[in-house]
């Protein structure tokens, strides 16, 4: 019992490091010149070099209600390029000391939020929550957790013993 390859099976999630993310921050140059206003971003594979999805956004709507038009492409290996069209409406949240801190609303959940995500495989730029993505941190932080039990049995201490003794080294 508990041996090699023993334990959770499971589907493994896909991180957000794994995905093409598109950030708020990305868009503020355009956000403030207004509606016309856009430009480029291209991601590209970060062992093959080769570029991997492309996007063109343009502000439209007016500044008071304004909304981003993302026109994209996208391709998995050497398949041919796939083009989509998307609007992704904007939130403000009104600040304390006056002025307004605009968010990315996201058309799967209408969550507001900073940043969305295309996965591999995926299609549509959305929340982190509507792809259920998580972060490669949240995978590896009980790695070593059955490492820490056999160590505590074999020499009688507690798994909290173990684990703070190894992180002293």
């Amino acid at each position: 019992m508990g041996g090699h390859g023993s334990g959770w099976q499971g589907r493994r999630k896909t991180t957000v490091g794994e995905c093409c993310t598109l950030r708020l921050k990305w868009l503020r140059k355009a956000l403030n010149a207004g509606p016309g206003w856009g430009g480029p971003l291209e991601w590209t594979a970060s062992r093959s070099g080769k570029k991997t999805a492309a996007i063109q956004y343009v502000v439209i709507g007016t500044r008071e209600d304004p909304a981003i038009r993302l026109h994209y492409s996208w391709r998995r290996g050497d398949e041919e390029w796939h083009q989509v069209k998307d609007v992704i409406a904007l939130s403000y949240s009104t600040l304390y000391r006056g002025g307004r801190c605009p968010y990315m609303v996201c058309p799967g959940c209408w969550a507001r939020v900073r940043t969305l995500h295309l996965p591999p495989g995926g299609t549509l730029f959305r929340c982190r929550a509507c792809h259920d993505l998580t972060y490669g941190s949240c995978q590896d932080s009980h790695k070593y957790d059955g490492l820490f039990r056999g160590m505590a049995a074999e020499l009688g201490m507690g798994v909290g013993q173990v684990a703070r003794a190894m992180r002293r080294r």
